[in-house]
């Protein structure tokens, strides 16, 4: 799986979870400055990815990152 389409799914998840519109969640900016975001919100946005993607994300995974777009590289390495 390539992290383009992770990247991608992560911004839906994101976007959803946080009632933002996609284009506000920057793949670049950092993942706690997000409004809204909290642990169980961020758990929630992998759970949403691991189903539309069909993979499973290891719990460690989730708060490697700090960004979008380093959680989604992580996550294609890992799927």
């Amino acid at each position: 799986m390539n992290a383009e389409t992770v990247e991608a799914a992560l911004v839906v998840a994101f976007a959803t979870r946080l009632a933002l519109d996609p284009a506000e969640v920057e793949p670049d900016q950092a993942i706690v400055d997000l409004p809204g975001i909290d642990s169980l919100a961020m758990l929630r946005v992998i759970v949403d990815v691991e189903t539309v993607l069909g993979i499973q994300v290891p719990d460690d995974t989730a708060y490697a990152a700090t960004t979008v777009r380093q959680l989604a590289k992580l996550i294609a390495e890992q799927a």
